[in-house]
Parts: structure tokens; C-alpha cells; sequence
């Protein structure tokens, strides 16, 4: 059976004109520039698909500096002749975008005997949103073994299965080791979103570019829990983790895969996914940002923005190449960001978060403001942090041997909080950044919004908590220590202009 992603429906889209439909490989970039962006049935599969095509067009293009990336955006679209070169030299020694042709199957491993027969599974190993071994059931509460799934939709699965997966029994995790936020730059078209998310050659720095190591180049066979040590650039966005082999049915399904341990990496200082948000630990190194139940994705956003020197957060390499891409008076007024993670609890998939957040060019791109963004967003941590704990301590205290629901109230009140805090941050507060308000002004002016903030906080949710004498007592009790703990983060904030 021959299933060539280079023509088949393998890649979802979104048209401009608001239609959708489904595009062979070859389509979808020489039509990049008439696509709005991805779909997928779950946001990691959509994601996986953008970082296979981002990691294809560096291959194929391989800009070597980033005035290179300028004229390929310049350009408007990707040329058809450059795409059929690439496929031709690709293919030299025979079909590599088969998804099951038996010597190089497309983003698998070829099926041995030997190796894999024990490794046979049914199709859902290697669907996050399927019940299958430990993880919970999301949305489908069928058995594992009486899924089938188109042969496009199986190839979705298999890419976020290299790239959303944990260490455990099934094998080592992805490249970054337990998946952290990945994030990408959206453009206006598709054609848009991958010239900025890729990288050129002098871009990667000291990372070594990996030109030709992509999988359906190499020809390596993954080997099980084959242990690596170096990785470049393109092979760590096209890691494979997994040793994972479709099989067709006759109906044009997958019910069964091979799946089992693959590549596992063992890691080094050099590795730096382009996508990836860190922010500096304790100990001086740094750590990815990584989803966490409750957690909304803004709250890290300080992580995506411009720091030169990487005091507080590493920027993914991908944002701070931006301002190669465009001069300053140039750059969009605004750069609509996706954050998507998997969210995991011992080895097992709990769910996954997408958020989109549009942010000023110029938090990518200028210290000053950025800077102001992030202080914003600690001083927002600090205070919301005081004020679940005052509400713990005080109003929230655990009942001996109960268990559930013994900090509600906090919730509802961080709740409250942090959604109104998110108005705040991305709406006043990032004018007056933008807008270059004066440091002292903005500081003020934010603080006494947060102040207004809690009020409202205390006045509709603390103060609804309960009505007999004993819980206004302790309402009171916890009110009276919010405002201590509001009037020590502010006035430490307002320190750094005293006399200014």
C-alpha cells in the first residue's frame, strides 16, 4: 500500500476565506501563503504538525543567516522548484515520505521482527485523548483495542507521541526531557508562522544546524532505548523517542502500531529548543516552564519576553531572532503567541492546555519594557500567593481528616483574582508599558489597581463565604492580613524610586 504525505490529505488547514479542509504535504507549503493556520483533533497534534513543517522547511531551505529568513519572507511564498529539488535529492535512493513504505516509512521506524512483535498494540498507545494503560479517560470511554483511525490522523498521533511524552515503562521522554510550554509566533498565514519560528544556521549559534539529520533523510533506524548524547538543532525537532511503526488496514485505518521505547537522550548544555520558554532556578541554571493544573498560561509569559543577559528568563531562540526578520519601525504592532502543554502526573496524561496571548512586539524585542512586563506579572504572583494563604490560614482551615475540600474559598478567591488580574496586566497596565509611562507612574498606578483588585475580591467572594458570627470573625481576620501582606509587596516594589 502506497500513502504518500507529499499528496495525501495528511494536514489540516484553515483557509483564509474561513474554510477548512485537508492538504497533502506538497500543497501546504506551496499554498503556505494562502492558509490562515493548522487544525488537529487535540492543540499537540496541531502543534506537532507545525513543528514538522517548521523542521521541514529549514531542511529544504536552509538559511544560512538571518538574511537569508529576510528574503525568504520577503519572497511572500515558498518557490515550487525549491520544493521539488528538496523532494528529488530526498528521494535519491528510494521513496522517504511513504507513510508505509517497508524500508523508510514516513516519521516511523521500519518494522523488524525481532524487535517489535512484542511491542504490537493497539492504536490508541499512542493517542493522548484515548484511555490506553494508566492515563485517564478525556473523551472517549471506549476500550483501547476498537479504535480505528484514519491513516492521516494515525501519522498526528504518532508526532505528538514523540514529542508530549514521559519517561516510564513505555520508553524514555522527549527531548526535553518531561514536556514543558512550547510556544510559537503566529503570523498572518501559515506561510508567515514558519519563517518566523525557524532559524538559520548562524541563528542556532554554538547548536550545530544538523542539516540533512532529519528522519526521512538519516535512514537511521531508531533502536530501542538507544542512548544519545549530542543532538543538533534539527534532530531535536524531529526527536524520536518512540519506536513507533504503523500498519494499514485495507479500509484506509490504523488499528494496531508498534510501539516502544526509542531514542533516549541523555542531554547536555548545548541543547536549547528554539520553542521553549525557561526561566533561571535558584541554583543559576535554568528550567522549562511547564504546565500546571489551575495554572494558567499567562502567568508565565514572562518567559517569552526579551532578556538580553538572561538574568531572570532564557527566551526561546526562535523570539529573540525576531528583530533579524524586521527593522524596528517595521515590526508588527502586536505578535499573537500559542503556548501548548501537556499536563502529566506520574508518567500518566492528565490533560493539555493551549493558550493564545497577543503581546506588543516590543516585549519581545526591548529590555526596558520587558523588564516592567515581568515585574508586573512577580508583583501579581506575590500578591495573589499572600492572599491564598490568608484565606487558608484564617477562613480555610483543614477540618482533622478531611480531605477535598478544605482550601474552596481560597480557590474561588485566587480565582477571582487572577482573572481579573489578567485584564489588568493585558490591558491598562500594558498600554502604559508600550506607551512608555514613566517607571514611578506606571508602579503606582498598577499597585493601586491590584489594590482595587482584592477589594472587589474580598467584597464578592471572602465576605459571601458565610455569614454567622464565627466566619465574619475570620473573614475580618483575613482581611486585616491581606492588607499588611498588599501594603509589604507594594511598598517593597516602590523602594527602587524612593526620591526619584
Amino acid at each position: 500500500m502506497v500513502y504518500s504525505v507529499l499528496t495525501e490529505p495528511v494536514i489540516p488547514v484553515l483557509w483564509l476565506d474561513g474554510t477548512s479542509s485537508a492538504v497533502g504535504m506538497r500543497e501546504a507549503f506551496l499554498r503556505a501563503h494562502e492558509i490562515r493556520d493548522l487544525q488537529g483533533e487535540t492543540p499537540l497534534e496541531r502543534y506537532a504538525l507545525l513543528r514538522l513543517l517548521i523542521a521541514f522547511a529549514m531542511d529544504m531551505l536552509h538559511p544560512r543567516t538571518s538574511l537569508d529568513r529576510r528574503d525568504l519572507l520577503d519572497a511572500g511564498q515558498f518557490d515550487p522548484s525549491a520544493f521539488d529539488r528538496y523532494i528529488a535529492l530526498c528521494e535519491q535512493d528510494g521513496p522517504r515520505f511513504d507513510l508505509f513504505d517497508p524500508e523508510h516509512p514516513f516519521m516511523q521506524s521500519r518494522y523488524d521482527a525481532k524487535m517489535d512483535e512484542k511491542a504490537k498494540k493497539p492504536v490508541a498507545a499512542i493517542v493522548h485523548s484515548l484511555p490506553s494503560g494508566n492515563n485517564h479517560v478525556f473523551i472517549d470511554h471506549r476500550t483501547a483495542d476498537i479504535h480505528a483511525l484514519p491513516f492521516s490522523r494515525a501519522l498526528h498521533a504518532a508526532l505528538a507521541s514523540y514529542l508530549f511524552c514521559v519517561s516510564g515503562t513505555a520508553g524514555p521522554s522527549s527531548v526535553n526531557n518531561t514536556p514543558p510550554v512550547y510556544a510559537m509566533m503566529l503570523g498572518n498565514r501559515l506561510f508567515e508562522t514558519i519563517i518566523i519560528n525557524m532559524l538559520s544556521e548562524k541563528e542556532a549559534g554554538s547548536l550545530p544546524y544538523g542539516l540533512g539529520l532529519v528522519p526521512w533523510r538519516k535512514g537511521r533506524m531508531v533502536a530501542p532505548k538507544e542512548k544519545v548524547a549530542d543532538v543538533s538543532l534539527l534532530e531535536g525537532l524531529t526527536w524520536m523517542p518512540r519506536r513507533i511503526t504503523l500498519f494499514p488496514e485495507e479500509n484506509g485505518t490504523v488499528c494496531q502500531v508498534c510501539c516502544q521505547a526509542g531514542l533516549d537522550f541523555k542531554g547536555n548544555d548545548l541543547w536549547n529548543d528554539p520553542h521553549v520558554p525557561k526561566f533561571k532556578k535558584k541554583d543559576e541554571t535554568y528550567g522549562t516552564v511547564k504546565p500546571e493544573l489551575g495554572r494558567s498560561l499567562w502567568r508565565d509569559a514572562g518567559a517569552l519576553t526579551y532578556d538580553r543577559e538572561g538574568k531572570t528568563v532564557r527566551q526561546p531562540q526562535a523570539f529573540r531572532c525576531l528583530t533579524n526578520l524586521f527593522e524596528r519601525d517595521e515590526l508588527p504592532s502586536q505578535i499573537p503567541v500559542r503556548a501548548v502543554g501537556l499536563l502529566t502526573n506520574q508518567a500518566a496524561y492528565t490533560g493539555w492546555m493551549e493558550e493564545t496571548i497577543s503581546l506588543p512586539a516590543s516585549l519581545l524585542t526591548q529590555q526596558e519594557q520587558a523588564d516592567r512586563f515581568r515585574t508586573d506579572i512577580s508583583y501579581l504572583e506575590a500578591v495573589q500567593t499572600q492572599l491564598v494563604a490568608n484565606v487558608q490560614r484564617y477562613v480555610d482551615k483543614p477540618r482533622s481528616g478531611s480531605v477535598g475540600k478544605e482550601h474552596e474559598i481560597a480557590a474561588q478567591c485566587q480565582l477571582h483574582f487572577l482573572h481579573a488580574a489578567h485584564d489588568l496586566l493585558f490591558g491598562a497596565a500594558l498600554d502604559e508599558i508600550v506607551r512608555d509611562v514613566p517607571e514611578k507612574e506606571h508602579a503606582e498606578h498598577f499597585c493601586e489597581a491590584a489594590k482595587g483588585l482584592l477589594r472587589d475580591t474580598i467584597q464578592q467572594v471572602l465576605r459571601a463565604s458565610g455569614t454567622d458570627a464565627k466566619a465574619i470573625m475570620q473573614q475580618m481576620e483575613a482581611e486585616k492580613w491581606i492588607w499588611i501582606s498588599w501594603s509589604k509587596i507594594s511598598e517593597e516594589r516602590m523602594k527602587a524610586y524612593a526620591g526619584a
